[in-house]
């Protein structure tokens, strides 16, 4: 049956992919071979070009733990001539919050066989397709200096020429990595993927089942530019959500929904599945880790039902090994109030009681979706995904356009108050 939950979650993937559409990509420019090949530590290279501004980060702080190394998990980027493999482009989307100039260039890519070089380029953002659409003029470099595969934490980085490239707070860009069909038309490697997007399910009598989502590690290093706009327009963190609104939850806790670009907040209608029925049973999780000593108020996820009675249970679980332990006392609830699958962009929100769960900072905790089995045993719906995970690929050999495809990073928010 685990194969049956991962078949399930790859199929909506693909769905998204074709839900997005696609488009021809454009003729890649002659990269920008004046780039300066530089070490793997993005942070110190970063702080030697002045360049102290992170624009996008999905890497973990924890210098061992930086993205995962799974193979298994990793993507395909190569070269037209790779070994056993087709010619593959990957690319990751980001939305800068504030108008910065982006400097330099970071992703977890390993080298499998080959040549060492590897293309590291910045692209517009295609909306109808929600995909790359061409590369941005001074955004491009190439790097020999690639780790092996399968280990972690060095990144491949580079440098771009000049004051680098100018972007614009809102708007989505796109980080890619190409192969060189030129200088190294034999490159196999792998872009490994960011922590983040990792979650864990259960199917009684099994135990948790941890899963890696596919969100590409990377990281996008720069500098702000100052403005004279004025002061920017806030937006409400807690649109589409009226329960995260009150007075006893103004901490944003935990959030993974996109509010910086006009996006919808979550991928409405793809996600991974929760089953009510004890013979059927299947829960959800995904971990966070506060930054700060908060006492957690309000729960929210991006539920949707696809069928049977709508209810659903969240709560907070302590974390075992990597997986949900038990149930934080105090820390569950559930609701009836969410959308059906496919409409956006309404939450499924928990309010706890008696002022909330204490969770520490630093400690890893669960939040968890399970199927109310005497209430509701017949519910079946999905956890959507965060819209602010979002890859895309490109293979030239077979088709000539990028396609877009979610990074399995399950939509919440948690809300609370500061301790």
């Amino acid at each position: 049956m685990a194969r049956s939950i991962i078949q399930k979650i790859a199929l909506t993937t693909l769905l998204f992919s074709f839900a997005c559409g696609a488009v021809f990509a454009q003729e890649n420019p002659a990269p920008n071979e004046s780039s300066e090949v530089v070490p793997f530590s993005s942070d110190e290279q970063a702080n030697a070009s002045g360049a102290n501004y992170t624009i996008f980060s999905n890497l973990d702080s924890d210098p061992q733990n930086r993205y995962n190394p799974d193979e298994f998990s990793a993507l395909a980027v190569a070269g037209r001539l790779a070994s056993g493999q087709d010619e593959r482009w990957e690319a990751v989307r980001f939305v800068p919050k504030v108008d910065v100039q982006a400097k330099v260039l970071s992703a977890a890519i390993g080298w499998i066989s080959g040549t060492k070089l590897v293309h590291l380029t910045l692209y517009d953002h295609d909306e109808l397709s929600n995909a790359p659409r061409a590369p941005l003029p001074g955004g491009d470099g190439s790097t020999h200096n690639i780790p092996k595969a399968g280990e972690c934490c060095q990144v491949a980085t580079v440098t771009l020429a000049g004051e680098g490239v100018v972007l614009q707070a809102g708007v989505p860009y796109w980080l890619a990595a190409t192969s060189d069909d030129t200088q190294a038309p034999t490159f196999n490697g792998l872009w490994h993927v960011s922590n983040s997007g990792n979650s864990a399910y259960l199917q009684p009598p099994f135990p948790w089942n941890p899963q890696s989502g596919t969100w590409l590690a990377a990281q996008i290093r720069g500098s702000r530019l100052q403005t004279d706009a004025g002061p920017t327009k806030k937006t409400n963190p807690d649109a589409g959500s009226s329960e995260p609104n009150s007075p006893a939850a103004t901490v944003s806790i935990f959030s993974n929904l996109n509010r910086t670009s006009g996006d919808d907040p979550y991928i409405a209608g793809i996600g991974a599945i929760i089953e009510g029925d004890s013979d059927t049973e299947v829960r959800q999780a995904l971990p966070f880790t506060p930054k700060a000593n908060v006492h957690a108020t309000v729960l929210a996820a991006a539920i949707a039902r696809v069928s049977g009675t709508k209810r659903i249970n969240l709560g907070l679980y302590s974390d075992a090994g990597g997986v949900p332990g038990v149930p934080l006392p105090g820390g569950e609830g559930s609701t009836v109030d969410f959308p059906d699958s496919g409409e956006c962009c309404g939450l499924a929100t928990v309010r706890l009681p008696a002022g909330g769960v204490a969770l520490e900072a630093g400690v890893q905790v669960w939040l968890v979706a399970s199927p109310d089995n005497t209430n509701a045993p017949d519910f079946s719906g999905i956890w959507q995904d965060s819209s602010s995970a979002v890859d895309a690929y490109l293979e030239p050999e077979i088709f000539g356009f990028w396609t877009s495809f979610s990074g399995l990073w399950m939509a919440a928010e948690v809300r609370g108050t500061r301790d």
